[in-house]
């Protein structure tokens, strides 16, 4: 039985693998001995104040401190500052100065060296569990970043 030529290339196209840009969008097929670099990617945004993600089909809140980026799978990327005001901790003094590492959204101590990544510098309340950024800018691995 001979296998027609159309359903060979059909067969390789539909077992390589997809990237994708930095924007979520494909950007083309790479074959099957390559290593990704990333999972499928969808928009969405970060709630820079509770560390929630959220797909880009969903609509924030009145007040909402937002950071815009992609999810690819449970991590984050952000393609912009944040997008919202910056409003001070209720309680300023039960807060201490952290990094947020916007990839996995963890907290650290901000004396200490950033790990790699994109981070935003701010208080967190450890009794509201609320991250407060100190500025709009994304600080990313490369030292660039905005600091408004």
């Amino acid at each position: 039985m001979r296998i027609p030529a159309l359903a060979v290339l059909v067969l390789v196209a539909a077992c390589s693998s997809q990237e994708t840009t930095r924007e979520g969008y494909y950007s083309g097929l790479r074959p099957l001995g390559e290593p990704r670099t990333e999972a499928l990617a969808t928009r969405g945004w970060l709630n820079a104040r509770t560390l929630q993600i959220h797909g880009a089909i969903e609509t924030p809140e009145p007040g909402d401190l937002i950071l815009p980026g992609v999810i690819i799978g449970y991590h984050f990327r952000s393609t912009d500052d944040l997008q919202g005001e910056i409003v001070p901790p209720p309680v300023p003094g039960r807060c201490r100065e952290v990094l947020l590492m916007i990839r996995d959204r963890r907290v650290i101590e901000a004396d200490r060296q950033p790990p790699g990544g994109e981070y935003l510098r701010g208080l967190f309340d450890p009794e509201t569990e609320l991250f407060h950024p100190n500025s709009r800018g994304v600080v990313r691995p490369d030292g660039t970043g905005s600091s408004n």
